[in-house]
């Protein structure tokens, strides 16, 4: 059995299935925050498993997340060659942005990737806890945050972060109280508890 708190959530797992015993709400109409990932990768799947922007059920969704984007030296970039609109066709992205004609969807930008990492800007999405990691990451996450909270304040985004889920995790790489206050909210990646 494993109990997690973070923020307002508590997730409770044990043995498969995972309880989300208080979920974390739209402060403005107290409705539950829906997230749903869109990853880039899904669009190359064989037969029936291939999955484009289009296929999302935007009734589950009231946030869909873009996974993923790369940040280069002074913007933000697309990983896959399609992404991005051209002349001639319309890009994975803008066909994303789509789906909110019908929907009042807020659409984010997940940057970074597991396996997309740089030496510039690396080891944080488990800050102080992985080989090579400072016991001052934890410190620079949250000030991280604080700026990019900063910088997205006169435009009105949303700043989200999707966190390690195990407890250890949790405890070595967070300032849960800190965070929690910058975030609009917090994402736990609970499929990391079982592989």
């Amino acid at each position: 059995m494993i109990i997690i708190k973070f923020c307002k959530c508590i997730y409770y797992q044990e043995n498969l299935h995972t309880k989300i015993f208080q979920n974390e709400t739209n402060s403005k109409t107290n409705e539950p925050l829906i997230i749903c990932y869109y990853t880039n990768w899904s669009q190359y799947r064989d037969g029936s498993a291939r999955f484009y922007s289009e296929n999302v059920d935007i009734n589950l969704c009231t946030h869909i997340i873009d996974a993923f984007a790369k940040l280069d030296s002074d913007h933000i970039s697309p990983y896959e060659w399609n992404h991005g609109s051209s002349p001639w066709s319309i890009g994975m992205y803008q066909r994303i942005i789509n789906l909110r004609k019908s929907n009042k969807l807020k659409i984010l930008i997940g940057l970074g990737r597991s396996n997309h990492g740089s030496y510039s800007f690396s080891n944080m999405e488990y800050p102080d806890s992985r080989h090579g990691s400072r016991p001052t990451d934890k410190q620079h996450f949250t000030n991280l945050l604080i700026e990019l909270k900063r910088a997205f304040r006169p435009f009105n985004f949303l700043l989200t972060a999707a966190v390690g889920a195990g407890k250890s995790t949790i405890d070595a790489a967070y300032e849960i109280p800190q965070v929690c206050q910058i975030l609009d909210f917090v994402n736990l990646m609970s499929y990391d508890l079982h592989g």
